[in-house]
């Protein structure tokens, strides 16, 4: 029986894994087990898991069964990690699938209380830093094309305009990344839908999952003084700092202008063929703003890409 049974899915690059152990900092008095990235096309998220993320377990319980273990919260989280079975096939009917997800609560177990919560990114910072970890080599097993994620990302976003929950979930919402990094209330609206105790003690690091922000690099994101002394050679490698350039303005900017600045990382991108191509779709613009409002000079940007003459092949 789990007391709490989260069920959380977004697309890659879209801040899921800080968002997700925040979640879980909310509940520090409860025995939490976190799946991370299951399988869409297993009927049991416990397939396949050697390791599970414990939290308020004593250290003993590293060995024991996960699928068995007594617990109050079970969190798992879906990505667009494709199954060689799955490919093709759209990422939110894999992970919406109703038979699917009755599949999932059978080897689940009963829950006092369902919540599937979706999380989305805008689409410019989002696609942008999809291509930069690809392109860098951090993202792995990254088999769908960025005009599938495209595709994928405005599915979600209609369904998050839409606000259709399921009967099958106790309540269902979405957690916009871009209000979630910059406005406190909002953050403390989320905590009290879920009945948690509010903290903001993960929001100051990276984790590693993923392989971190592709845009500053999971190793320079916490530099406490503990660790510029036991790790400054690793830290300060030459090749670490070139693709890390903003490391040092982590030590001095506060989280309103770290928040600011993941908004205007899409412009590194706005002169590369590939990104641009993604927006000669107006609806992308027009779903975005519907969610997130309007992100300084993008409307300015989509315009020139849909001015520019068609492709001639």
């Amino acid at each position: 029986m789990n007391d709490l049974e989260l069920c959380v899915y977004g697309l890659k690059r879209s801040g899921n894994h800080a968002i997700i152990y925040w979640l879980i900092s909310l509940f520090p008095d409860l025995r939490t087990v976190f799946l991370n990235d299951v399988s869409q096309s297993k009927e049991d998220p416990f397939y396949g898991k050697k390791r599970c993320k414990l939290f308020g377990f004593e250290e003993s319980k590293a060995t024991e069964n996960f699928h068995s273990i007594e617990r109050d919260v079970l969190l798992y989280s879906f990505e667009d990690s494709p199954d060689d079975e799955l490919l093709g096939r759209d990422y939110m009917d894999c992970v919406l699938n109703p038979e699917m997800d009755r599949k999932r609560r059978e080897a689940i177990g009963p829950s006092q209380k369902r919540i599937r919560i979706m999380i989305l990114r805008d689409p410019f910072n989002g696609f942008s830093s999809r291509l930069k970890g690809t392109k860098d080599g951090q993202l792995r097993n990254a088999q769908y094309s960025i005009q599938q994620i495209s595709g994928f990302w405005k599915n979600m976003a209609l369904r998050a305009i839409s606000d259709e929950p399921s009967p099958a979930f106790d309540d269902e919402f979405v957690i916009l990344f871009n209000r979630w990094t910059s406005d406190r209330a909002y953050r403390k609206s989320i905590c009290n839908r879920l009945s948690g105790v509010y903290s903001e003690k993960s929001m100051d690091s990276v984790p590693k999952e993923g392989g971190g922000s592709s845009f500053s690099g999971r190793d320079l994101a916490k530099l406490e003084p503990r660790r510029l002394l036991n790790e400054w050679p690793k830290i300060f490698d030459w090749k670490r700092l070139k693709r890390s350039r903003v490391y040092l303005k982590r030590l001095f900017v506060t989280k309103s202008d770290r928040a600011s600045a993941l908004n205007q990382r899409w412009q590194a991108y706005q002169h590369d063929p590939e990104f641009r191509l993604l927006f000669k779709d107006p609806d992308i613009l027009r779903l975005s703003e519907s969610l997130f409002g309007e992100i300084a000079g993008t409307r300015e940007f989509v315009a020139s890409v849909i001015a520019e003459a068609p492709d001639k092949s």
